[in-house]
């Protein structure tokens, strides 16, 4: 059972970003996925043979993920994630539906997050209930680390060409990835490097940025993971369909001026 708790109000708002316009020209899309070492609009190749007549068994689509947020903190965590297939990726009616039937819809409009991507016309996006389709993230202090008290929170999805885990509209890394707060008030910030290392972020408390999340690509600006399916070799920031997510939330950074950690592994590992 998928529970979406909407504890934190999604600050991206699609009038900033110019969302009504007309439909793309292109699809930014597909460049960045190329420089990222994807190549958008594989498909798993079918088992038939072209001869004797037979027709060819359609292919599925892609296998699922579960992507999983784990709060290591006494705080609130708020969050919110986006995930995307690109028009490219999807060959046949069959697959079009797949995607339909597993919560994606197709966008019919432009739609442009922050600086950092440009979504055309046709792409299909997890269809949460935020604005421009993002699912808040809402979790409850964990308590102390012991046994079972983790505060976590698990989504399946069909293996998407993107995924965003995000709070502000990106447009550097400096944007706010996540929030620590108490009442609902983020965490006052505290002395740049009283508490080690953060990773060049500008807000030290509450506010964790893009810059502290450790597979996130700052320069050039690429934040997000990427479903990896190319031959060549896999970055940190790749992932297979045959793979799960985790986010480690933590209020303070870790030896490298990280506060969330990224784990990709096989499904059932």
């Amino acid at each position: 059972m998928r529970t979406i708790l909407v504890g934190f109000t999604v600050l991206l708002v699609c009038a900033m970003s110019g969302c009504g316009g007309a439909p793309a020209s292109g699809n930014p899309f597909l460049t960045l996925a190329e420089m990222s070492g994807g190549q958008v609009g594989q498909d798993r190749p079918s088992g038939g043979g072209g001869g004797g007549g037979q027709q060819a068994q359609p292919v599925a689509f892609r296998g699922s993920i579960n992507v999983t947020f784990n709060n290591n903190s006494n705080y609130e965590l708020d969050t919110s994630f986006l995930a995307w297939v690109a028009p490219g990726s999807v060959r046949t009616a069959e697959q079009q539906e797949e995607l339909l039937n597993s919560n994606y819809v197709q966008i019919t409009e432009e739609l442009k997050l922050g600086s950092a991507y440009t979504l055309g016309a046709g792409t299909y996006v997890y269809n949460g209930p935020g604005a421009a389709h993002a699912t808040a993230i809402h979790l409850e202090p964990s308590q102390g680390g012991e046994a079972g008290t983790l505060s976590s929170m698990t989504i399946q999805l069909v293996a998407p060409d993107a995924l965003l885990v995000f709070s502000q509209p990106p447009v550097s890394c400096d944007s706010v990835a996540f929030t620590f707060s108490q009442q609902g008030q983020p965490l006052p910030p505290v002395p740049a490097g009283s508490l080690g290392p953060w990773n060049g972020a500008t807000n030290t408390g509450g506010l964790k940025t893009l810059a502290q999340v450790n597979v996130y690509q700052c320069n050039p600006f690429q934040p997000g993971l990427f479903l990896h399916n190319s031959g060549g070799p896999r970055q940190s920031n790749g992932f297979l369909e045959t793979d799960d997510v985790t986010f480690d939330f933590g209020l303070l950074p870790d030896e490298n001026g990280y506060c969330a950690n990224v784990t990709i592994g096989a499904n059932g590992s």
